[in-house]
């Protein structure tokens, strides 16, 4: 009670004003900081539909499993929370038969954590017309074994017709992507304009992906052996996840 200022009263004690989250940027899709898988309320073209992020995993016997939640506090690069996919990863191969019993597997399983698009009432669509790419930062870890990492679009021509908004009924699931760097030894910024991100060499050739661009549906991170069939372990994060003006 010897504190300068006491003197029989307690010092004044500053008044706490509440804050508001600050609005993001019109191209920023998300940046994690509110602990929410929500899109942006501020993204443009979403008219009140933003849409959000989902984590998935297929392949597996038995089933892989996925960590969920996903959301976790960032360990580094300076934002209060980012998403983080860790989990082991495996696939019997396409066809085996022992003992008489039949085990087919996907021969593709894959680790996945996926942002799902719309724009405005019942439209499955995204317009991502106004910008010219996108922008994010990933963390691949150590010990990340995948031999095939990518980050894929999906617009209506390259997605089936069982996912909303698909149009596609043959040679299917041929998304646009970019190729991931492997282990990164921390954060770092993937930044592609739209040229970047191309037909993958597999199913129809659409063209570009410019095309399709007020089609969008989803895009997605996917981690996988890209049919290897060998055991493997994904370990990554996303954040501050951005189109490009």
């Amino acid at each position: 009670w010897g504190q300068e200022g006491c003197k029989g009263n307690y010092p004044p004690i500053p008044v706490m004003v509440a804050t508001s989250t600050p609005t993001l940027q019109p191209y920023v899709i998300s940046n994690f900081n509110s602990d929410s898988v929500t899109i942006s309320s501020s993204l443009l073209n979403i008219d009140g539909h933003p849409g959000d992020f989902s984590d998935n995993t297929y392949g597996g016997s038995p089933a892989n499993t996925i960590d969920n939640p996903f959301i976790f506090p960032n360990p580094g690069d300076g934002s209060n929370f980012a998403a983080h996919i860790y989990c082991s990863l495996s696939d019997p191969p396409v066809t085996t038969i022992s003992n008489g019993v039949t085990t087919v597997g996907s021969g593709y399983p894959a680790d996945e954590l996926i942002c799902t698009l719309v724009s405005g009432g019942a439209s499955p669509y995204y317009n991502a017309s106004s910008f010219s790419g996108i922008q994010f930062e990933i963390n691949i870890m150590p010990d990340d074994t995948n031999t095939n990492r990518v980050f894929q679009v999906g617009v209506s021509v390259v997605t089936p017709t069982s996912i909303a908004g698909g149009t596609c009924t043959s040679g299917c699931y041929n998304y646009y992507q970019a190729v991931l760097p492997g282990p990164t030894g921390g954060w770092v910024t993937e930044t592609y304009d739209w040229s970047s991100i191309v037909y993958p060499g597999y199913g129809t050739n659409n063209g570009l992906i410019t095309n399709f661009l007020t089609s969008m549906i989803f895009f997605q991170w996917s981690f996988n052996d890209n049919g290897g069939l060998k055991n493997t372990y994904t370990d990554f994060w996303v954040d501050n996840v951005q189109f490009i003006p």
